[in-house]
């Protein structure tokens, strides 16, 4: 089963790109039908490098590419300037110049940080996405946000910067550990809830299939996420207005994520702040009970949502969210992504001090 998604930017056409969705990919071939100059840098982690240097070197070497890997340590805390200058420096003493081409090998963290890369690197450089997760291949990959972190919040330092072609290969996900697998169906899960009923009930009616990892059912769910985010970033590429809805759970998740020191994985706080903003859209009368309980009952299914927070800690966190606004009077407001009911979200604004009162 092949699935193919175009993002046509309207506002910019030559950032349009397309999505591939298979399994079995041979990565070089699909790689070499895009006009590009033969030079890659591919930027992995150590745990994705182990996994699957072999397959990337005799697929590159078939097809003879030029590559270099670039590799760097698994994990969060990679996702920062000095990682950034880091590997820019490398690439510049192994010989990348301005018709280079960055791979970006991995989930989020380094599809982010490749991005950033070659968003800055001489001035801006192609490159390709390659998510090896299900948070990546559902989110991340898709709509060119890419950034790093910075002391003060979670991809505060970034820019948009989309890839030529995201190449998504569902048998990735055969090795991907369970945790990290359920991680990325906070993202799936958002998806339904801000944009489409009918997904998130398929969702609620392939729990099991989703589970065992079913190829078939994998690949139509991660068309489907494709299709809800590429839809919105075609409409609203640099989040003016309508993107903004895809910060469902974000607000409060990347604020605990902080706080814990990104000990909670990315999808674990999104999932956890979706149950939060859930809560308050209820007390603002805005998403029913019963809606409320289903929401819940499918994140609950993916998740073990226990964590202890300090509401003066995660307060100073939200304050810091990139998202806020600051009125002519400077008074700070938070705008939170609150559904009205599954499929379909409002955003509403919040003083610090009536954020307060529902946290």
């Amino acid at each position: 089963m092949q699935k193919n998604i175009n993002v046509k930017l309207i506002y910019n056409v030559n950032n349009s790109y397309n999505i591939l969705i298979s399994s079995n990919i041979n990565l070089a071939k699909e790689i070499k039908k895009i006009d590009l100059n033969n030079n890659y840098a591919i930027i992995t982690d150590d745990n994705v490098y182990k996994l699957y240097k072999n397959k990337i070197e005799k697929e590159f070497s078939d097809e003879k590419l030029n590559y270099k890997f670039f590799i760097i340590k698994h994990g969060e805390k990679s996702k920062s300037l000095k990682v950034l200058q880091k590997i820019s420096e490398k690439m510049i003493k192994s010989g990348f110049d301005r018709k280079s081409t960055i791979i970006a090998l991995g989930g989020g963290v380094i599809g982010d940080l490749a991005g950033y890369i070659a968003g800055t690197f001489m001035r801006g450089i192609p490159f390709i996405q390659i998510p090896t997760t299900l948070l990546a291949q559902v989110d991340s990959s898709n709509g060119g946000k890419v950034a790093v972190d910075i002391k003060y919040g979670k991809n505060s330092s970034g820019l948009f910067y989309q890839p030529k072609k995201v190449i998504i290969d569902i048998n990735f996900l055969d090795t991907l550990p369970d945790v990290d697998f359920n991680n990325g169906m906070g993202e799936v899960i958002k998806h339904g809830i801000i944009y489409d009923d009918e997904y998130f009930n398929f969702i609620e009616n392939n729990i099991s299939n989703i589970l065992k990892r079913d190829h078939n059912v994998l690949t139509e769910l991660v068309y489907g996420s494709c299709i809800i985010k590429s839809d919105v970033v075609q409409k609203d590429e640099k989040e003016t207005d309508l993107r903004r809805i895809l910060n469902f759970g974000h607000t409060i998740g990347h604020g605990i994520e902080v706080l814990s020191n990104y000990k909670l994985s990315h999808g674990y706080a999104v999932a956890f702040g979706m149950i939060k903003e859930s809560f308050i859209a209820n007390k603002v009368g805005e998403l029913t009970n019963d809606e409320v309980d289903r929401i819940i009952s499918v994140i609950n299914k993916f998740f073990n949502i226990k964590y202890i927070y300090n509401k003066n800690n995660l307060l100073k966190m939200i304050k810091n969210d990139k998202k806020n606004i600051k009125t002519n009077n400077l008074e700070l407001i938070i705008p939170l992504v609150l559904p009205q009911n599954i499929g379909k979200v409002k955003i509403k604004n919040f003083s610090i001090d009536e954020l307060e009162k529902y946290l």
